[in-house]
Formats: C-alpha cells, sequence, structure tokens
C-alpha cells in the first residue's frame, strides 16, 4: 500500500466551500489529483486538472476515501486518502521519475468545479528519503 494522505482543519466559519467539495460522490464528480514536477523535466507528459480524471475514476472508488468530522478548533477536520499504487502506470512510472535525488514534485488536490486548490504538497527527493526507499 503506498497511500497519500491529506488531513486538514479548517476553521469554524470557512467550512462550506470544503463540505461541499467533499460532499457524495466527490471523488468521482469533483477531486483531482495532479503531479508536477518543480525542479528538472519529466520524460513523462502530466495532465493538469481539467484534462485529467477525478481521483476515483483513476484510482477507483474503493482506493479513494474522504471523511469529514468536527475538529477541536471547532472547524471542521477533512481527510483525503488515495492508494496511489492502484493505478499500474503510477506503480510503474513513479519510482523511476519520483526517486531521483534532488528531484522536486508537487502533489495538488483540487475541487475542479469549483477551480478551489484543496491540498499543495511538495516532495523533495533527498539522500534520506533515497535510502529509505531503498535506492540509496
Amino acid at each position: 500500500e503506498h497511500r497519500i494522505l491529506s488531513m486538514n482543519e479548517i476553521p469554524a466559519g470557512q467550512e462550506e466551500p470544503v463540505q461541499r467539495a467533499l460532499g457524495p460522490q466527490s471523488t468521482t464528480q469533483r477531486l483531482k489529483f495532479t503531479v508536477t514536477p518543480v525542479l528538472g523535466r519529466l520524460p513523462v507528459s502530466l495532465a493538469g486538472p481539467a484534462t485529467s480524471s477525478c481521483i476515483g475514476q483513476y484510482y477507483g472508488e474503493s482506493n479513494c476515501a474522504v471523511t469529514c468530522n468536527s475538529a477541536p478548533c471547532g472547524g471542521l477536520r477533512a481527510v483525503v486518502t488515495i492508494d496511489v499504487y492502484s493505478s499500474w502506470v503510477i506503480r510503474t512510472v513513479l519510482p523511476m521519475v519520483a526517486f531521483v535525488e534532488g528531484r522536486a514534485l508537487e502533489m495538488c488536490l483540487t475541487d475542479w468545479p469549483q477551480r478551489a486548490l484543496l491540498c499543495n504538497m511538495r516532495f523533495t527527493t533527498t539522500k534520506e528519503v533515497l535510502k529509505a526507499v531503498g535506492r540509496a
């Protein structure tokens, strides 16, 4: 299992757009996960949110989960999980393109109908990362 997990707390009074984004059918009709190289170019073409599939369509609904509950801050705690290795293409290509020392990838979770960025993560491959994944 190779999962991407995004857990975010949304302050009270700002929950409505996030609840809309993470509502029913969010994995098949709203949420898109994109990967973009930051440092260097990749030998593959990557789709942006306008042309990519929703996470439930690409990874399969059983490989994505969305949960929301009350947060200690009085707002909302939103958790989105994607098993990225459920896709043969990702399982095959990601290790070759991501696990190169100095390579940086930006990963974005977008609610496409609202054109809203929900989460942005930057992954940089260091010597320590390569050692941890057995590629040192």
